[in-house]
């Protein structure tokens, strides 16, 4: 079993750092009984760009490791790989917590060298917690390996750290990731900006994995435009399509049970995509978010839903919307007799709300007609495929920093040992 995967800059005194690594190794194949000769870490001791088999190996090691420890250090945040290497495990750590609903505190940071001003994606990692040595928070672990003084609290923080990776390695069974990392297509997690910020209220992040989440992947958001089954009850008289909010909405039962955001999401999810759903209500509030983080926009269509008062001006709205970058589907389902029935009213009402859409005939990012779960899963993985190229083709650069952590990170208490003559 490979327990953890050690990250670190190459010029931050790579001797200490496979010092440490091995002292590390050591304690961890103790602790978990492990054989003298097992592997039980992985060190990137050569460049990623000697050969490809190593960048395989490398690759291999990200996505079978089961705890992730990153050694911070000013120059880590300054590289790529790096960063590559973090968005990497990270994307591992959101599909675990997508599937058991909690987080996995795999992601070990450890100060290495001190920072003067934190990055802003490790800000809120919690460095001064009441039982961290004042030694290990002062001059990070690299200094305390160096000096002897610092022996006793050295040895009891590389004993905590293997005991905090067997533990994890035990309890959380993190999956591998569903396609080969190649680290060339991994987003450097340090110079992006982050898009998952807690919703607002309103908002059903359907994909969202609570507070502890990382991702460094494109996000798409979903923008529900469906009725209630109440507000449809003056629409139509098939109601089995729709539950109590607009995000229940679910065309293709009986043969699909799940709702579409639900749906859409797991499309999402296999093209290697972040979602997130709301309904009509924030369509605005999406576009603007979307633009200043070049995220993409899909809206999924009720044919029924231009009836409703409420949807009829939000969606002439987004008509003039010029961006390029955010699409409209609507399904249905073929055996839903009502739907065909009225097809034709169905599609003049839509035009009568989307003129400039229609008449624009853009065909890829405009389906109004998806009768199937088939068709609809085909079609909104060619969406995210055009949309995600047109994104960088004409998308901005802002590297904003968020206004507060967006989700909490994980912790890692140094030794209780005070430093000589200081108050602990």
């Amino acid at each position: 079993m490979l327990y953890f995967f050690l990250s670190h800059a190459r010029e931050d005194d790579p001797r200490s750092v496979i010092r440490f690594f091995n002292d590390l190794s050591s304690e961890v194949r103790n602790l978990a009984g492990a054989d003298p000769h097992d592997t039980v870490g992985f060190l990137d001791e050569q460049s990623l760009y000697v050969g490809q088999r190593w960048q395989l190996a490398l690759a291999d090691a990200l996505a079978s490791c089961k705890c992730f420890v990153a050694m911070t250090s000013p120059r880590y945040f300054r590289r790529d790989y790096c960063g590559r290497e973090w968005g990497a495990f990270s994307d591992r750590l959101a599909a675990y917590e997508r599937q058991w609903k909690r987080p996995a505190p795999a992601l070990l940071p450890v100060r290495w060298i001190p920072m003067a001003v934190p990055h802003p994606l490790a800000e809120d990692i919690q460095l001064h917690s009441a039982g961290t040595a004042a030694s290990y928070l002062k001059y990070g672990l690299r200094h305390m390996l160096d000096l002897q003084r610092f022996h006793d609290d050295y040895q009891e923080f590389v004993f905590d750290l293997a005991q905090r990776i067997v533990n994890v390695a035990a309890e959380y069974d993190l999956p591998p990731p569903r396609r080969p990392i190649r680290l060339e297509e991994v987003a450097d997690a340090f110079t992006i900006t982050s898009t998952t910020d807690a919703p607002p209220p309103g908002r059903r992040p359907v994909s969202a994995v609570g507070p502890a989440r990382l991702s460094t992947r494109a996000v798409v958001h979903f923008v529900i435009v469906a009725g209630t089954r109440e507000s449809m009850s003056a629409v139509r008289r098939k109601l089995e399509y729709y539950g109590d909010t607009a995000v229940d909405w679910a065309p293709f039962r009986p043969d699909v049970d799940e709702t579409l955001a639900e749906f859409a999401s797991r499309v999402a999810e296999d093209r290697m995509f972040d979602s997130e759903v709301t309904d009509i209500s924030r369509l605005g509030e999406c576009l603007e978010l979307a633009k200043r983080r070049n995220d993409l926009v899909v809206l999924l269509v009720d044919a029924w839903s231009p009836a409703l008062a409420e949807h009829q001006q939000a969606l002439l709205d987004y008509d003039n919307h010029d961006g390029n970058t955010s699409a409209v589907l609507v399904p249905f389902n073929s055996s839903d007799d009502e739907t065909r029935a009225d097809a034709t009213e169905l599609q003049v009402r839509l035009a009568s709300v989307l003129p400039r859409h229609i008449e624009r005939r853009d065909r890829v990012m405009l389906r109004p007609h998806i009768p199937t779960p088939e068709l609809f899963s085909t079609d909104l993985e060619e969406i995210l495929e055009v949309a995600q190229n047109r994104v960088f083709r004409t998308g901005t650069v802002n590297p904003q920093v968020p206004d507060r952590p967006s989700r909490s990170r994980p912790i890692l208490e140094g030794p209780t040992t005070p430093l000589d003559g200081e108050q602990p």
